[in-house]
C-alpha cells in the first residue's frame, strides 16, 4: 500500500520559505514523485495562503497556492 501523508499549514509554508529544512524539502520530493500520497485540506491552504501574504507578499502567495490547486 502506498504511503499517505495529511499535510498541515507547517510543513507548507516551511517549504517555500528560503532554506527549507531538509526533511521537508525530502517529504515534498517523495509526493512529487508521487512516492507518498499527500492530502491537503482546503483550510490548510488557506491558512497557508495569509501566512505567505504576511511574510512574503500577495503575488508570491498566490503563486505558490497555484501550484497546489
Amino acid at each position: 500500500m502506498q504511503e499517505r501523508a495529511c499535510l498541515d499549514a507547517g510543513i507548507i509554508y516551511l517549504y517555500y520559505r528560503k532554506n527549507a529544512p531538509e526533511k521537508v524539502n525530502i517529504l515534498m520530493n517523495k509526493i512529487k514523485k508521487q512516492d507518498i500520497l499527500a492530502f491537503i485540506p482546503k483550510t490548510t491552504l488557506i491558512e497557508v495562503y495569509k501566512h505567505l501574504c504576511i511574510t512574503e507578499g500577495k503575488d508570491f502567495a498566490t503563486s505558490c497556492i497555484s501550484t497546489y490547486v
